[in-house]
Protein backbone atom coordinates (compact mmCIF):
# COMPACT_ATOMS: atom_id res chain seq x y z
CA UNK A 1 0.00 0.00 0.00
CA UNK A 2 2.74 2.45 0.95
CA UNK A 3 4.74 1.89 -2.24
CA UNK A 4 1.57 2.39 -4.31
CA UNK A 5 0.72 5.62 -2.51
CA UNK A 6 4.28 6.93 -2.96
CA UNK A 7 4.13 6.13 -6.67
CA UNK A 8 0.70 7.74 -6.91
CA UNK A 9 2.08 10.93 -5.37
CA UNK A 10 5.04 10.86 -7.75
CA UNK A 11 2.74 10.46 -10.72
CA UNK A 12 0.70 13.49 -9.62
CA UNK A 13 3.85 15.61 -9.23
CA UNK A 14 5.17 14.55 -12.62
CA UNK A 15 1.85 15.32 -14.26
CA UNK A 16 1.86 18.74 -12.60
CA UNK A 17 5.37 19.35 -13.92
CA UNK A 18 4.20 18.54 -17.43
CA UNK A 19 1.33 21.01 -17.06
CA UNK A 20 3.66 23.77 -15.85
CA UNK A 21 5.82 23.31 -18.90
CA UNK A 22 2.69 23.81 -20.98
CA UNK A 23 3.27 20.64 -22.97
CA UNK A 24 0.18 19.59 -24.84
CA UNK A 25 -0.89 16.10 -24.02
CA UNK A 26 -3.83 15.92 -26.37
CA UNK A 27 -1.76 15.49 -29.52
CA UNK A 28 -0.26 12.30 -28.10
CA UNK A 29 -3.52 10.69 -27.00
CA UNK A 30 -5.32 8.99 -29.87
CA UNK A 31 -8.49 7.33 -28.60
CA UNK A 32 -9.74 4.57 -30.88
CA UNK A 33 -13.02 2.63 -30.60
CA UNK A 34 -11.17 -0.67 -30.33
CA UNK A 35 -9.67 0.54 -27.04
CA UNK A 36 -13.19 0.58 -25.59
CA UNK A 37 -13.72 -3.01 -26.75
CA UNK A 38 -10.41 -4.16 -25.27
CA UNK A 39 -11.23 -2.32 -22.05
CA UNK A 40 -14.60 -4.03 -21.74
CA UNK A 41 -12.97 -7.42 -22.33
CA UNK A 42 -10.40 -6.65 -19.63
CA UNK A 43 -13.18 -5.67 -17.18
CA UNK A 44 -15.06 -8.91 -17.91
CA UNK A 45 -11.90 -10.96 -17.36
CA UNK A 46 -11.23 -9.14 -14.10
CA UNK A 47 -14.82 -9.79 -12.98
CA UNK A 48 -14.35 -13.48 -13.78
CA UNK A 49 -11.18 -13.57 -11.70
CA UNK A 50 -12.73 -12.04 -8.58
CA UNK A 51 -16.21 -13.56 -8.89
CA UNK A 52 -15.21 -17.05 -7.81
CA UNK A 53 -13.50 -18.00 -4.55
CA UNK A 54 -10.04 -19.61 -4.65
CA UNK A 55 -11.16 -23.23 -4.93
CA UNK A 56 -10.89 -26.20 -7.25
CA UNK A 57 -14.22 -26.90 -8.91
CA UNK A 58 -15.16 -30.56 -8.51
CA UNK A 59 -11.78 -30.93 -6.81
CA UNK A 60 -10.01 -30.68 -10.17
CA UNK A 61 -10.50 -27.39 -12.03
CA UNK A 62 -8.86 -24.38 -10.33
CA UNK A 63 -10.67 -21.06 -10.51
CA UNK A 64 -8.69 -18.05 -11.81
CA UNK A 65 -8.48 -16.62 -8.29
CA UNK A 66 -7.08 -19.97 -7.06
CA UNK A 67 -4.27 -19.76 -9.60
CA UNK A 68 -3.54 -16.12 -8.77
CA UNK A 69 -3.63 -16.90 -5.06
CA UNK A 70 -0.68 -19.25 -5.50
CA UNK A 71 1.16 -16.84 -7.77
CA UNK A 72 0.93 -13.39 -6.22
CA UNK A 73 -0.32 -12.05 -2.90
CA UNK A 74 -2.06 -9.10 -4.57
CA UNK A 75 -5.16 -11.17 -5.18
CA UNK A 76 -5.15 -12.84 -1.78
CA UNK A 77 -6.93 -9.81 -0.34
CA UNK A 78 -8.71 -8.48 -3.41
CA UNK A 79 -10.88 -6.00 -1.51
CA UNK A 80 -8.04 -4.22 0.32
CA UNK A 81 -7.50 -0.50 -0.14
CA UNK A 82 -4.41 -0.97 -2.32
CA UNK A 83 -6.63 -2.22 -5.15
CA UNK A 84 -8.33 1.18 -5.24
CA UNK A 85 -4.98 2.92 -4.91
CA UNK A 86 -3.59 0.87 -7.77
CA UNK A 87 -6.51 1.79 -10.02
CA UNK A 88 -5.64 5.47 -9.49
CA UNK A 89 -1.94 4.69 -9.94
CA UNK A 90 -2.52 2.88 -13.23
CA UNK A 91 -4.75 5.66 -14.55
CA UNK A 92 -2.25 8.41 -13.78
CA UNK A 93 0.79 6.44 -14.90
CA UNK A 94 -1.00 5.63 -18.17
CA UNK A 95 -1.36 9.36 -18.86
CA UNK A 96 2.34 9.91 -18.16
CA UNK A 97 3.36 6.97 -20.33
CA UNK A 98 1.10 8.21 -23.13
CA UNK A 99 2.84 11.58 -22.98
CA UNK A 100 6.33 10.15 -23.21
CA UNK A 101 5.21 7.67 -25.86
CA UNK A 102 4.52 10.55 -28.21
CA UNK A 103 7.00 13.11 -26.90
CA UNK A 104 10.01 10.80 -27.20
CA UNK A 105 8.90 9.36 -30.50
CA UNK A 106 8.40 5.85 -29.16
CA UNK A 107 5.59 5.36 -31.64
CA UNK A 108 8.33 5.25 -34.31
CA UNK A 109 10.51 2.82 -32.33
CA UNK A 110 8.42 -0.26 -31.80
CA UNK A 111 11.34 -2.33 -30.49
CA UNK A 112 12.15 0.26 -27.82
CA UNK A 113 8.48 0.39 -26.83
CA UNK A 114 8.46 -3.39 -26.42
CA UNK A 115 11.62 -3.32 -24.28
CA UNK A 116 10.24 -0.59 -21.99
CA UNK A 117 6.94 -2.43 -21.64
CA UNK A 118 8.69 -5.67 -20.69
CA UNK A 119 10.82 -3.84 -18.12
CA UNK A 120 7.78 -2.19 -16.54
CA UNK A 121 5.78 -5.40 -16.56
CA UNK A 122 8.67 -7.35 -15.04
CA UNK A 123 9.14 -4.73 -12.33
CA UNK A 124 5.48 -4.90 -11.29
CA UNK A 125 5.48 -8.70 -11.40
CA UNK A 126 8.59 -8.93 -9.25
CA UNK A 127 7.17 -6.48 -6.71
CA UNK A 128 4.14 -8.70 -6.11
CA UNK A 129 5.91 -12.04 -6.13
CA UNK A 130 5.28 -14.12 -3.01
CA UNK A 131 6.99 -17.45 -3.30
CA UNK A 132 9.21 -17.65 -6.36
CA UNK A 133 12.96 -17.23 -5.63
CA UNK A 134 14.97 -15.09 -5.82
CA UNK A 135 12.37 -12.32 -5.61
CA UNK A 136 10.05 -13.82 -2.99
CA UNK A 137 9.65 -16.47 -0.38
CA UNK A 138 10.94 -14.53 2.63
CA UNK A 139 9.03 -14.53 5.89
CA UNK A 140 8.67 -10.77 6.23
CA UNK A 141 6.74 -9.37 3.30
CA UNK A 142 5.47 -12.45 1.49
CA UNK A 143 3.11 -15.31 2.12
CA UNK A 144 2.62 -18.73 0.57
CA UNK A 145 -0.16 -21.17 1.38
CA UNK A 146 2.24 -24.02 0.65
CA UNK A 147 4.95 -23.04 3.11
CA UNK A 148 3.74 -20.25 5.43
CA UNK A 149 0.59 -21.69 7.03
CA UNK A 150 1.22 -22.64 10.71
CA UNK A 151 0.96 -26.31 11.64
CA UNK A 152 -2.11 -25.80 13.84
CA UNK A 153 -4.24 -24.85 10.83
CA UNK A 154 -2.96 -27.75 8.78
CA UNK A 155 -3.89 -30.05 11.67
CA UNK A 156 -7.27 -28.35 12.08
CA UNK A 157 -8.09 -28.92 8.41
CA UNK A 158 -8.18 -32.68 9.00
CA UNK A 159 -10.41 -32.64 12.12
CA UNK A 160 -13.78 -33.75 10.76
CA UNK A 161 -15.50 -33.46 14.16
CA UNK A 162 -14.79 -29.70 14.29
CA UNK A 163 -17.11 -27.62 12.09
CA UNK A 164 -17.07 -24.15 13.68
CA UNK A 165 -14.20 -22.39 15.45
CA UNK A 166 -13.65 -19.09 17.25
CA UNK A 167 -10.27 -17.37 17.08
CA UNK A 168 -8.92 -15.40 20.04
CA UNK A 169 -8.12 -12.56 20.62
CA UNK A 170 -11.72 -11.80 19.63
CA UNK A 171 -11.10 -8.30 18.27
CA UNK A 172 -13.55 -6.12 16.42
CA UNK A 173 -12.37 -5.94 12.83
CA UNK A 174 -10.53 -2.71 12.05
CA UNK A 175 -11.29 -0.80 15.25
CA UNK A 176 -9.46 -3.05 17.70
CA UNK A 177 -6.86 -4.78 15.56
CA UNK A 178 -6.31 -6.40 12.20
CA UNK A 179 -6.34 -9.99 13.39
CA UNK A 180 -9.46 -10.70 11.32
CA UNK A 181 -7.39 -10.41 8.14
CA UNK A 182 -5.12 -13.13 9.51
CA UNK A 183 -8.02 -15.35 10.58
CA UNK A 184 -9.64 -15.11 7.15
CA UNK A 185 -6.33 -15.91 5.45
CA UNK A 186 -5.95 -19.05 7.55
CA UNK A 187 -9.56 -20.05 6.85
CA UNK A 188 -8.52 -20.73 3.26
CA UNK A 189 -6.51 -23.65 4.64
CA UNK A 190 -8.67 -25.08 7.44
CA UNK A 191 -12.05 -24.31 5.77
CA UNK A 192 -13.98 -24.28 9.07
CA UNK A 193 -16.88 -21.92 9.82
CA UNK A 194 -15.61 -18.86 11.68
CA UNK A 195 -17.39 -17.37 14.70
CA UNK A 196 -15.46 -14.10 14.33
CA UNK A 197 -17.19 -11.43 12.26
CA UNK A 198 -15.97 -9.20 9.44
CA UNK A 199 -18.63 -6.46 9.64
CA UNK A 200 -17.47 -4.44 12.62
CA UNK A 201 -20.73 -2.72 13.53
CA UNK A 202 -23.30 -5.44 12.91
CA UNK A 203 -25.79 -6.51 15.57
CA UNK A 204 -23.97 -9.82 15.87
CA UNK A 205 -20.71 -8.06 16.65
CA UNK A 206 -22.32 -5.99 19.40
CA UNK A 207 -23.35 -9.24 21.12
CA UNK A 208 -19.71 -10.39 21.15
CA UNK A 209 -18.46 -7.38 23.11
CA UNK A 210 -18.83 -9.23 26.39
CA UNK A 211 -16.96 -12.33 25.19
CA UNK A 212 -13.43 -10.95 24.97
CA UNK A 213 -12.11 -12.69 28.08
CA UNK A 214 -11.97 -16.49 27.95
CA UNK A 215 -11.68 -16.61 31.75
CA UNK A 216 -15.04 -14.87 32.21
CA UNK A 217 -17.52 -17.51 33.45
CA UNK A 218 -19.98 -16.77 30.64
CA UNK A 219 -17.61 -16.86 27.65
CA UNK A 220 -16.99 -20.57 27.06
CA UNK A 221 -20.62 -21.69 27.75
CA UNK A 222 -21.93 -18.99 25.39
CA UNK A 223 -19.51 -19.98 22.64
CA UNK A 224 -20.80 -23.53 23.05
CA UNK A 225 -24.39 -22.27 22.91
CA UNK A 226 -23.61 -20.44 19.67
CA UNK A 227 -22.38 -23.61 18.02
CA UNK A 228 -18.61 -23.25 18.41
CA UNK A 229 -16.82 -26.60 18.57
CA UNK A 230 -13.28 -25.40 19.30
CA UNK A 231 -11.39 -22.21 20.09
CA UNK A 232 -8.00 -21.30 18.61
CA UNK A 233 -6.22 -19.17 21.21
CA UNK A 234 -3.17 -17.06 20.32
CA UNK A 235 -0.62 -15.67 22.76
CA UNK A 236 -1.80 -17.55 25.87
CA UNK A 237 0.09 -20.33 27.62
CA UNK A 238 -1.36 -23.79 28.31
CA UNK A 239 -0.99 -23.09 32.04
CA UNK A 240 -3.34 -20.09 31.84
CA UNK A 241 -5.86 -21.89 29.66
CA UNK A 242 -6.04 -24.84 32.02
CA UNK A 243 -7.73 -22.51 34.54
CA UNK A 244 -10.87 -22.57 32.38
CA UNK A 245 -13.29 -25.25 33.64
CA UNK A 246 -14.57 -28.09 31.44
CA UNK A 247 -12.32 -27.38 28.44
CA UNK A 248 -9.69 -29.67 26.99
CA UNK A 249 -6.56 -28.59 25.11
CA UNK A 250 -6.39 -30.75 21.99
CA UNK A 251 -3.47 -29.16 20.12
CA UNK A 252 -0.55 -26.87 21.02
CA UNK A 253 2.10 -25.23 18.87
CA UNK A 254 4.93 -22.81 19.43
CA UNK A 255 5.21 -19.87 16.99
CA UNK A 256 5.75 -21.20 13.48
CA UNK A 257 5.02 -20.10 9.95
CA UNK A 258 3.06 -16.91 9.45
CA UNK A 259 1.90 -15.71 12.89
CA UNK A 260 -0.80 -13.32 14.09
CA UNK A 261 1.72 -11.29 16.12
CA UNK A 262 1.87 -8.50 13.55
CA UNK A 263 -1.92 -8.25 13.31
CA UNK A 264 -3.01 -8.02 16.95
CA UNK A 265 -1.73 -5.42 19.44
CA UNK A 266 -1.97 -7.87 22.36
CA UNK A 267 -0.16 -10.87 20.85
CA UNK A 268 3.62 -10.74 21.06
CA UNK A 269 4.45 -14.43 21.32
CA UNK A 270 2.09 -16.44 19.15
CA UNK A 271 2.00 -19.63 21.17
CA UNK A 272 -1.19 -21.24 19.90
CA UNK A 273 -3.49 -23.67 21.68
CA UNK A 274 -6.70 -25.20 20.40
CA UNK A 275 -9.28 -26.03 23.04
CA UNK A 276 -12.29 -28.31 22.64
CA UNK A 277 -15.73 -27.31 23.95
CA UNK A 278 -17.13 -30.83 23.66
CA UNK A 279 -17.69 -31.22 27.41
CA UNK A 280 -19.02 -27.69 28.03
CA UNK A 281 -22.65 -27.13 29.02
CA UNK A 282 -24.10 -24.16 27.09
CA UNK A 283 -26.12 -21.28 28.54
CA UNK A 284 -28.84 -19.33 26.76
CA UNK A 285 -28.34 -15.73 27.87
CA UNK A 286 -25.46 -13.32 27.42
CA UNK A 287 -24.21 -10.19 29.18
CA UNK A 288 -23.11 -7.82 26.40
CA UNK A 289 -21.28 -4.53 26.73
CA UNK A 290 -23.50 -1.57 25.91
CA UNK A 291 -22.87 2.18 25.76
CA UNK A 292 -20.46 3.90 28.13
CA UNK A 293 -17.65 1.34 27.88
CA UNK A 294 -14.22 2.16 26.44
CA UNK A 295 -11.28 0.17 25.15
CA UNK A 296 -8.12 0.98 27.09
CA UNK A 297 -4.99 -1.09 26.47
CA UNK A 298 -3.89 -0.52 30.07
CA UNK A 299 -6.52 -3.07 31.08
CA UNK A 300 -6.08 -5.48 28.16
CA UNK A 301 -3.17 -7.92 28.14
CA UNK A 302 -4.36 -11.11 26.48
CA UNK A 303 -7.39 -13.25 25.67
CA UNK A 304 -7.47 -14.35 29.33
CA UNK A 305 -6.65 -10.96 30.82
CA UNK A 306 -9.19 -8.56 29.36
CA UNK A 307 -10.92 -5.97 31.56
CA UNK A 308 -13.68 -3.58 30.53
CA UNK A 309 -13.30 0.13 31.31
CA UNK A 310 -16.65 1.76 32.15
CA UNK A 311 -17.76 5.34 32.75
CA UNK A 312 -20.71 6.31 34.92
CA UNK A 313 -23.96 5.46 33.18
CA UNK A 314 -22.49 2.44 31.41
CA UNK A 315 -24.98 -0.24 30.43
CA UNK A 316 -24.79 -4.02 30.61
CA UNK A 317 -27.38 -5.60 28.32
CA UNK A 318 -28.89 -9.03 28.96
CA UNK A 319 -29.96 -10.90 25.85
CA UNK A 320 -31.20 -14.31 24.82
CA UNK A 321 -28.94 -16.24 22.47
CA UNK A 322 -32.01 -17.35 20.54
CA UNK A 323 -33.03 -13.77 19.80
CA UNK A 324 -36.33 -14.01 21.67
CA UNK A 325 -37.30 -12.50 25.02
CA UNK A 326 -35.97 -14.10 28.17
CA UNK A 327 -38.52 -16.16 30.08
CA UNK A 328 -37.73 -14.37 33.33
CA UNK A 329 -35.00 -12.73 35.41
CA UNK A 330 -31.52 -14.21 35.00
CA UNK A 331 -28.64 -14.35 37.45
CA UNK A 332 -26.12 -11.70 36.40
CA UNK A 333 -22.65 -11.68 37.98
CA UNK A 334 -19.51 -9.61 37.48
CA UNK A 335 -16.54 -8.20 39.38
CA UNK A 336 -16.11 -4.43 39.56
CA UNK A 337 -13.65 -1.92 41.03
CA UNK A 338 -12.52 1.67 40.52
CA UNK A 339 -10.20 2.23 37.56
CA UNK A 340 -7.66 4.04 39.74
CA UNK A 341 -6.53 2.11 42.77
CA UNK A 342 -6.67 5.27 44.92
CA UNK A 343 -10.26 6.19 43.98
CA UNK A 344 -13.40 5.45 45.96
CA UNK A 345 -16.97 5.99 44.86
CA UNK A 346 -20.51 4.79 45.44
CA UNK A 347 -22.09 2.55 42.82
CA UNK A 348 -25.83 3.04 42.33
CA UNK A 349 -26.96 0.27 39.96
CA UNK A 350 -30.29 0.38 38.14
CA UNK A 351 -31.59 -3.13 37.49
CA UNK A 352 -34.20 -3.14 34.73
CA UNK A 353 -34.77 0.55 35.46
CA UNK A 354 -35.17 0.09 39.23
CA UNK A 355 -32.60 1.70 41.52
CA UNK A 356 -30.75 -0.88 43.62
CA UNK A 357 -28.79 -0.67 46.84
CA UNK A 358 -25.71 1.55 46.95
CA UNK A 359 -22.34 -0.22 46.91
CA UNK A 360 -19.02 1.30 48.01
CA UNK A 361 -16.26 0.77 45.45
CA UNK A 362 -12.50 1.15 45.87
CA UNK A 363 -9.39 -0.17 44.12
CA UNK A 364 -10.16 -3.81 44.93
CA UNK A 365 -12.56 -6.00 42.98
CA UNK A 366 -15.99 -6.68 44.47
CA UNK A 367 -18.04 -9.63 43.20
CA UNK A 368 -21.65 -8.59 42.56
CA UNK A 369 -24.72 -10.66 41.74
CA UNK A 370 -28.07 -9.36 40.48
CA UNK A 371 -31.27 -10.75 39.03
CA UNK A 372 -32.18 -8.92 35.81
CA UNK A 373 -34.15 -9.35 32.59
CA UNK A 374 -32.96 -6.59 30.22
CA UNK A 375 -30.20 -4.31 31.54
CA UNK A 376 -28.09 -3.01 34.40
CA UNK A 377 -27.00 0.64 34.43
CA UNK A 378 -23.83 1.42 36.39
CA UNK A 379 -24.05 4.92 37.90
CA UNK A 380 -21.68 6.32 40.48
CA UNK A 381 -21.65 9.52 42.53
CA UNK A 382 -18.51 11.27 41.26
CA UNK A 383 -18.54 10.06 37.63
CA UNK A 384 -15.26 8.21 37.99
CA UNK A 385 -14.05 5.36 35.82
CA UNK A 386 -14.69 1.74 36.78
CA UNK A 387 -13.28 -1.59 35.60
CA UNK A 388 -15.26 -4.81 35.14
CA UNK A 389 -14.20 -8.41 34.64
CA UNK A 390 -15.49 -11.99 35.17
CA UNK A 391 -18.80 -11.46 33.41
CA UNK A 392 -21.22 -14.28 34.14
CA UNK A 393 -21.95 -16.49 37.14
CA UNK A 394 -19.77 -19.47 37.95
CA UNK A 395 -21.59 -22.77 37.60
Amino acid sequence: VLSSIVFLGGAVLLWEKINKRRLKLGEYLHFEPKILIYGLIAILLFALIVAYPPVKLFGLIPTPSYVLLHFTSTWRTICRIFVIVNIATISLSAIIIAYFYGHLGLNRRKWLTAVIFLLLFSGVLIEYQTSTPPFGGNNFGTFSYESSVPTQYQWLKNQTDINTIAEYPLERSGGEGNSMAYYLSMQVTHKKKLFNGVIAYSEQESMKTGLKNLLDPQTIPILKGMGVDAVVVHGVSKLDLEKIPNIRIIYSALPNGFTVAGFSPIVTNDETNIISLKDVEPIQHIISIGSGFFRNMTYINSAVSWQYLASTGSILNIRSLKGDELSGPQDICFDIKMALSTDTDVLRPKIDGVLGSEILLDGNYKSLRFSATSSIVLDNTFSRGMVLTRLGCSR
